[in-house]
């Protein structure tokens, strides 16, 4: 500023002395402003070249660059020191945004509720795993992806309005999954965008009815224990003194022992369903899943082979390990085999596969030539007690869905023309 008021001085003062007949210093005052204007020139353009310098360096995410705080004259470390705290500010605010960002992204993928984000014209901006895996896509990049493998559902989508909820079941190459839908549209500085949210009704309603039977089975484990201990301590004392006293009443020594072997009988079938509600919590390791189902098989390979059963397995190379409890899959894979060996008949054929789904997940199949479940049955397998097996305590598949839901993944039962085929998924 101070040499812009110097320069319009010198020229003004130029002009006065040259209307004045004072030539010499007319031309000396000229050139010196004309010398200041060139400085001037040269320090705008300075200044306007490291302006663009940095931001460059702030466009290409630069954190090396910074322009010179050592310079001759002070105007101009003043001002490379301001741009270099610009510089510094708006680069930490980009960061802190990034981060946030990255926060927030990592948080949606968490989450079981399916989320895709798309312009209005249906180009896909962010989805997360659970969209993928509730739909069996491996990718999506825009709405008409969806639409070449569920056409009805890509009509659903394209007719949603803001606010709306609808319901749908689509047919992956596996299974039927009921899903809702719902749709909000938000205007960010980019741009108007629809949120979709995608949530599956069957896995919802399979937590809470799993959440009920834990809390029935605690309540009615507790009960019956208190009901059932006093008698059986009660008939032991009887039976104890009888025999003591040597009595001869036949009769109510067998009515005695009959409580008492009841009474017994009962506190074993209470230890087995609290087995059930007593489910440690997962503690998640490496599993090498190739080992993993070694060991199951090898404690079936007696029985199996006794029934000339053929067991085959299948590891995927992608899926050489993941991440659980060892002894709670184990006991899982367990039953599943325990299962198969029941229902497969002579000469038939389990199969054990272990792969990467189409959403990335992993799972383990067991496979049977067994009958297949009747559907009148199917629905009731999973719930606790429900057996058509004569003896059956009904908590074995029961007890291993509950044991994926501990993993956060499912046991799902899939019907199949040769046979039955139950999912472990992770």
């Amino acid at each position: 500023m101070i040499h812009l008021i110097l320069c319009f001085v010198l020229t003004v003062a130029s002009i006065l002395l040259a209307a004045m007949g004072h030539l010499w210093l007319a031309v000396a005052c000229g050139a010196l402003a004309l010398v200041i204007t060139l400085r001037l020139y040269r320090a705008v353009r300075r200044s306007h070249a490291n302006i663009l310098t940095v931001l460059q360096a702030i466009e290409n995410n630069d954190h090396t660059y910074y322009l010179s705080e050592n310079g001759a004259l002070a105007s101009d470390r003043r001002f490379n020191e301001t741009l270099n705290r610009i510089k510094l500010i708006i680069q930490t605010t980009r960061e802190e945004v990034r981060q946030n960002e990255l926060f927030l992204t990592k948080i949606i993928e968490q989450v079981p509720t399916g989320i895709i984000i798309t312009t209005p014209r249906g180009a896909v901006r962010f989805i997360n795993q659970a969209a993928l895996r509730h739909l069996s896509l491996p990718i999506i990049t825009h709405l008409h992806r969806i639409g070449q493998v569920y056409p009805e559902l890509f009509d659903l989508l394209s007719s949603m309005t803001d606010n709306d909820s609808r319901s749908l079941t689509i047919h992956t190459e596996k299974e039927a999954r009921s899903l809702v839908f719902e749709r909000t549209t938000i205007t960010i500085p980019i741009g108007t965008v629809h949120i979709y949210s995608i949530q599956d009704i069957e896995d919802e309603l399979t937590r809470k009815e799993t959440d009920s039977w834990m809390s029935l089975i605690r309540v009615m484990t507790h009960e019956i224990m208190n009901s059932i201990a006093p008698i059986r301590s009660v008939s032991e004392i009887l039976l104890s003194e009888m025999r003591v006293a040597k009595k001869d009443d036949e009769a109510t020594i067998q009515a005695i022992e009959t409580i008492h072997d009841t009474s017994e009988g009962l506190i074993r079938f209470v230890e087995d369903y609290r087995k059930f509600s007593a489910v440690p919590q997962p503690q998640p390791g490496r599993v090498d899943v190739q080992k993993l189902i070694a060991g199951a098989v090898f404690l079936k390979e007696v029985d199996f082979r006794d029934k000339g059963i053929e067991v085959k397995v299948s590891v995927a190379d992608e899926l050489s390990a993941l991440t659980a409890d060892t002894a709670l899959i184990m006991q899982v894979l367990h039953n599943l085999l325990k299962n198969a060996l029941e229902a497969t008949p002579l000469g038939g054929e389990v199969r054990i596969t272990a792969q990467l789904n189409s959403s990335r997940r992993p799972t383990i199949e067991v496979f049977n030539t067994g009958a297949s479940i009747p559907d009148e049955v199917k629905d009731y397998i999973f719930v606790p007690f429900f057996t058509t097996k004569d003896g059956g305590s009904g908590i074995g598949l029961s007890l291993s869905r509950y044991i994926m839901r501990l993993h956060g993944g499912n046991l799902r039962y899939r019907p199949h023309t040769d046979g039955v085929v139950f999912v472990m998924e992770f």
